[in-house]
Parts: C-alpha cells; sequence; structure tokens
C-alpha cells in the first residue's frame, strides 16, 4: 500500500556525462542540501550513515548510473521503517546513459531509519541502501 495524503515529493534528475566507469547503479549518498541544481554537497551521508537532523524538511539521495540503455523508467520510493505503510514513490525517466541521478523528498522527515529503493520498470528492484535521521 502506498499513501500519499498530505505528501509531496518532488525529483529532479540531472544527466551528467563523462562520469567514470562504475557499478551500473551505486549510491552517491544522502544530504538535507544541494550546492547546485546539478551538484551534491561533499559531504554526503553514506548507506547506513545517520543525518544529525531534527525533522529536515527535504531528504536528497544521490543515485549514480553509467551504462544504461535509454529511456530507462525508474521509481525511487523512500520508506520510513516506523511506518511502511508510508511509502513516498517518485517516478522519473532518464534519458541519458549515464548520469547522476537525485531524488528530492520534500515535506518534514520525522525521525526515523529510512531505506531508498530504486527500481526500474519492467525489472524491479536494482539497489536498497538506508540512512537514519536522528536529532
Amino acid at each position: 500500500m502506498t499513501a500519499t495524503s498530505g505528501i509531496t515529493a518532488v525529483l529532479v534528475a540531472v544527466g551528467v556525462i563523462g562520469l567514470p566507469p562504475g557499478p551500473p547503479f551505486e549510491l552517491e549518498g544522502f544530504s538535507n542540501w544541494v550546492v547546485s541544481e546539478a551538484l551534491p554537497p561533499d559531504n554526503l551521508a553514506s548507506a547506513g550513515d545517520s543525518l544529525r537532523l531534527c525533522t529536515p524538511q527535504n531528504l536528497y539521495v544521490w543515485v549514480r548510473a553509467d551504462g544504461m540503455q535509454p529511456p530507462v523508467i525508474f521509481n525511487g520510493r523512500l520508506v520510513p521503517h516506523s511506518a511502511p505503510d508510508q511509502v513516498r514513490q517518485i517516478p522519473y525517466q532518464q534519458e541519458l546513459p549515464t548520469a547522476l541521478m537525485w531524488w528530492k523528498f520534500e515535506q518534514p522527515l520525522p525521525p526515523d531509519e529510512y531505506t531508498f529503493e530504486l527500481i526500474q520498470l519492467g525489472k524491479g528492484a536494482l539497489g536498497s541502501w538506508e540512512v537514519t535521521i536522528n536529532c
């Protein structure tokens, strides 16, 4: 079940050509801010890390993709562990073979453990990464 009432989630994905080769999908990290519309900050939280924030207004999730055959349709899902029925899900169609994609989840996020899932339409789950938000 996906609950969406009262939740706004927005996705902006940016393609960046010329990234070095790597795994097809790799988490770059989590943050509550961006340097610019196309660049993550240097201090991203890695999978399994904690963000020391009390109810941030935004959560950005950065994923590097390499070697795709565009167009590719993804769903980015943010699942709070304490309320797994309160999924925040954002679809997106990627048009570049190599990209640094980012999802912006807007709405206050209470302290909790969260799982971000990257799902490709027709293929299923491609990756799953966790982050903890705490005060």
